[in-house]
């Protein structure tokens, strides 16, 4: 017999695709802003000839955004998305999944940009 431990998750959805927040995400996240935005990683290569690497960036703010963002309510938490991942999961069709690690650091899977 083996036991499943399905974590309850809201959906919101954004343009073609989905994201799902774990109810554990929206508990820390509870009366802030979760901002969801892209960040540039250098790649592997020791040279200079190699290509950045985009990322999805998860940060919890107390402040809203000063930017132009797509905003959703959710759970007592409000989501901020940029233009860019907005545009990427849209296209993609994509279903991104936002939890927590072990650590408490936010973890999203599932997203891959798409222009």
């Amino acid at each position: 017999m083996v036991l499943v431990d399905r974590k309850r998750t809201r959906t919101i959805e954004v343009g073609k695709g989905v994201i799902l927040v774990d109810e554990d995400v929206l508990l820390y996240a509870k009366n802030k802003t979760l901002m969801m935005d892209l960040a540039a990683e250098k790649g592997p290569c020791t040279d200079d000839y190699c290509k950045v690497i985009m990322t999805l960036s998860l940060k919890v703010k107390e402040d809203p955004p000063s930017k132009n963002l797509k905003m959703y309510e959710v759970g007592g938490c409000t989501i901020a998305i940029t233009d860019a991942v907005y545009r990427s999961i849209d296209r993609g069709r994509e279903r991104v999944t936002i939890s927590k690690t072990f650590s408490g650091n936010l973890f999203a899977k599932g997203f891959s940009l798409t222009k």
